[in-house]
């Protein structure tokens, strides 16, 4: 009988541990090894300063890779632009998060211009990235007409790229002829006021609905910005109404 108890005891306990280990490996190796359970949303951190984020992963257990820096016209240098994975992504601690941060604002050099016809003045100015602004007409008797003169600010200043930079035109012998004003956004008696200054008219005046602009606002113009055109020109312009 004691002989046959022993027998048992000695089946049960290696069984016992056999189970005791398995349960020890499952609850509590395996989950340090692979973290399995501990998986959490990833914050979100696309607007803050970079140290704001490092700090945030570390209490965390993240760690932050700055994958590469991008100009922003709108973020100081620092600020993180994107961020993979996404916020929200289920991660584990230890994970790299890869992050592209902000190289600040790009500063250009406006370029010489002078001399150039219209058109190439112009794509010179987009080329380094600039918006060009209003054209206006000027008199230089050595220059032929429609050529550049100078840019406004001068060429060399130093800008923000997507800054608006204006173009002064040689008139010449084009005594009668002027730029499209810009005129959308504008109040329809700003703008009245800008035309007749010009010596232009508007000949057909229309409507559309827009809730999101005060009555009366140009939504559209014909011409288009900085056409030229003759004084004496008709024009016809779209105005906001609500109702």
């Amino acid at each position: 009988m004691n002989i046959v108890r022993v027998s048992l005891i000695y089946l049960v306990i290696p069984i016992v541990v056999l189970w005791l280990l398995f349960i020890l490996t499952d609850q509590v190796v395996m989950p340090l090894l692979t973290r399995h359970g501990n998986e959490f949303p990833l914050p979100y951190i696309v607007g803050k300063p970079q140290a704001d984020a490092e700090e945030l992963f570390l209490r965390q257990g993240l760690v932050l890779q700055i994958a590469g820096r991008e100009y922003s016209p709108n973020k100081p240098e620092g600020v993180i632009l994107t961020q993979l994975p996404q916020a929200g992504t289920m991660v584990k601690e230890g994970r790299n998060i890869k992050a592209i941060i902000s190289a600040g604002v790009r500063i250009v050099t406006v370029p010489v211009v002078f001399g150039l016809p219209i058109r190439q003045a112009n794509l010179a100015l987009q080329k380094i990235g600039f918006v060009v602004g209003d054209m206006y007409w000027t008199d230089v008797d050595s220059l032929p007409e429609n050529v550049a003169v100078e840019t406004i600010p001068s060429a060399g200043t130093l800008l923000p790229l997507a800054s608006t930079v204006s173009l002064a035109i040689n008139q010449g012998s084009r005594r009668n002829h002027v730029f499209m004003p810009a005129l959308v956004g504008k109040p329809l008696p700003r703008a009245r006021g800008l035309l007749d200054s010009l010596g232009l008219y508007i000949a057909e005046l229309a409507f559309a609905r827009d809730t999101l602009l005060l009555p009366n606002t140009v939504v559209e113009q014909q011409p288009t910005r900085n056409t030229q055109i003759q004084r004496g020109d008709s024009i016809r312009l779209t105005v906001s109404m609500t109702e």
